[in-house]
Formats: C-alpha cells, structure tokens, sequence
C-alpha cells in the first residue's frame, strides 16, 4: 500500500486541481457493510487509509 501513498503524493505534487488518494477495500468489510454507492465507501474504509497513513508516519 505504501507505494499507491507514494503514487498518490506524487501526482498531488505536480498538480493541484485534482487531489488523488486512495481506498483501502477488503472484501471481508465490504460484505460486512455493504456500501450502497462508492460515496459510502469511501466513507467506510477510508478509516483504514487513515489508520495506516499514522501508522506510516511513525
């Protein structure tokens, strides 16, 4: 996952109209949640990308 980060920074550092990141999606909690639309999704799992973005950091 750190490379799709890296990817994700990259890209944010040569523009800044649109920011790129990512969702970390495990089928185990996509079952388990059952996101109607990709909005819910995100809001879902971008817990994940949080957790390990901190995790990253240290």
């Amino acid at each position: 996952m750190e490379w799709l980060r890296q990817g994700c920074d990259g890209i944010n550092r040569v523009q800044p109209d649109v920011k790129c990141d990512f969702v970390c999606l495990d089928q185990t909690g996509f079952e388990k949640y059952q996101p109607a639309d990709f909005r819910e999704l995100t809001n879902i799992f971008m817990g994940h990308h949080v957790q390990l973005s901190e995790k990253n950091s240290t």
